[in-house]
């Protein structure tokens, strides 16, 4: 069944919604550049074993976060009556065309407040989406210092498990 509808969670008008694998070569880069320049992100599931509960995510985050733009795979489609009227659809393959010869992007002056990404929990009793600020993150870096530093090149770190 659909999720019930959510209040919008937004605290910005500005989200990116990612629908791409954790594989994908531009993963990495886009999150990076999405922090440069202060743009908060969210992470659509593309490898959940439960494909009704990844449907149920992604129409949570698109009524909640209501993103106003979603990057997914060379090929892929997301339907408008998913998406909404307001939230334009990029393949990783035409934001790379795009940002080819556009110039660099002034980084804005980042506050430690400002949300950085969304995130989802199990929760209890459902799915939640928590907010995650730039003073989280710097903290979760300064308290955690070994996880972000592991000790040798092939050392796996896992820092949390999902469902």
């Amino acid at each position: 069944s659909a999720p019930p509808p959510a209040e919008p969670l937004r605290s910005q008008s500005r989200i990116l919604a990612v629908e791409l694998p954790r594989t994908h070569p531009d993963f990495a880069p886009l999150l990076l550049a999405a922090s440069r320049v202060s743009l908060p992100f969210v992470l659509l599931s593309t490898d959940l074993p439960d494909r009704a509960l990844q449907a149920q995510r992604r129409m949570l985050v698109f009524r909640s976060l209501q993103p106003c733009l979603c990057v997914v795979q060379d090929g892929a489609e997301l339907p408008a009556d998913v998406r909404g009227p307001d939230c334009a659809v990029l393949t990783a393959g035409e934001l790379a065309a795009k940002s080819q010869d556009a110039p660099e992007p002034r980084a804005p002056e980042g506050k430690s407040g400002e949300v950085f990404c969304y995130m989802f929990t199990g929760g209890t009793q459902r799915t939640k989406i928590v907010q995650a600020t730039h003073a989280m993150v710097v903290h979760e870096r300064f308290a955690y210092r070994e996880l972000w530093r592991p000790r040798g090149p092939s050392a796996p770190v896992v820092l949390a498990h999902t469902s």
